[in-house]
């Protein structure tokens, strides 16, 4: 049992102070059993929290690995691109260099082939 000062204002009157004894047993439970549900509702809720940032630091280090994987996939691109530029410029070199003798082959063959003929 407790002893409680009560304010109370009514429409009739103004403050009115009283005091009167009652139990809080129930009041006190009730008060308790929503005190530990609010707790157990926010701890809940800071577990949720700390499985989303731990699902965002996971997401956040795959995103990393993949630009990682991303830039050396570019950079071996690149390296490539070159190699076969490069391969391309000495096959259009030795074309080019083949084209000629074969030119010069024909204006040797068409100059030994009217040679002949004249003859």
């Amino acid at each position: 049992m407790y002893i409680c000062v009560c304010v109370c204002v009514h429409n009739t009157c103004d403050m009115v102070t009283y005091t009167h004894t009652h139990t809080h047993t129930k009041n006190t439970q009730q008060t308790q059993l929503k005190r530990e549900a609010a707790e157990s509702k926010k701890n809940e809720q800071l577990r949720d929290m700390d499985a989303i940032h731990a699902e965002n630091a996971a997401a956040a280090a795959k995103i990393r690995e993949n630009h990682a994987i991303v830039r050396s996939t570019r950079q071996d691109i690149d390296a490539l691109q070159h190699a076969h530029n490069s391969a391309v410029g000495g096959a259009m070199e030795q074309f080019v260099l083949l084209q000629q003798q074969v030119k010069h082959y024909h204006v040797q063959l068409e100059t030994a082939t009217a040679a002949v003929t004249a003859s």
